[in-house]
């Protein structure tokens, strides 16, 4: 035999292990570059499921707000809602008046403009400082009542809320006012406050 073809036992074992080691060692690269390629993924993919679900998010806020827009039209229109039969102040008027004019007329004696105030009862039916023949609310009388007035006013100087608030009532919220206090304009505690 050539000495080239003759392998001793520990020439094989040698080959052997370097095919073992070889092996081990692919095996592992391959494992090590898989782990690689599998953080690689599913990093990618997290990523990717965040900004689907700011997508998602983005896409509901967008049909929130188109609904609520679609809403306020509705409302503003004064088709949708009709005037009650019977008003009643804490389900009609006090979200109205919490609203619209309690900012400038309310429970903060800092923000209180022409020491009106519409949250309280006196206050509401008080006669107005500039002018003591008048009333902020006649009871039964619209008409006379210089809330009304005041809402119904086309001059901008005398229309509340101001037109620089941004704030405005509907044609039916007004009608709601104008019934409320044509019935009496009865006054309610907080609903909180009703046994």
């Amino acid at each position: 035999m050539n000495k080239n073809t003759t392998i001793s036992k520990r020439g094989l074992f040698s080959v052997i292990n370097k095919q073992n080691s070889y092996h081990k060692f692919t095996k592992s690269f391959f494992l090590v570059t898989s782990e690689f390629k599998r953080c690689f993924i599913m990093n990618f993919f997290r990523e990717k499921k965040i900004a689907i679900r700011k997508t998602y998010w983005v896409i509901a806020l967008i049909v929130l707000a188109s609904a609520g827009v679609t809403m306020v039209m509705r409302d503003e229109s004064g088709t949708e809602q009709e005037v009650p039969d019977i008003v009643d102040y804490n389900f009609h008027i006090r979200p109205i008046l919490s609203d619209r004019c309690f900012k400038c007329h309310g429970p903060d004696a800092n923000k209180r403009e022409a020491g009106l105030r519409l949250d309280t009862e006196e206050g509401a039916f008080a006669a107005l400082k500039d002018n003591p023949g008048k009333h902020v609310i006649i009871p039964g009388d619209p008409l006379n009542s210089a809330l009304y007035a005041r809402l119904v006013s086309t001059d901008t100087a005398e229309l509340m809320p101001p037109p620089s608030s941004n704030l405005a009532l509907t044609k039916t919220e007004i009608e709601i006012i104008r019934k409320w206090i044509e019935q009496g304009a009865k006054y309610k505690k907080h609903w909180s406050f009703i046994a």
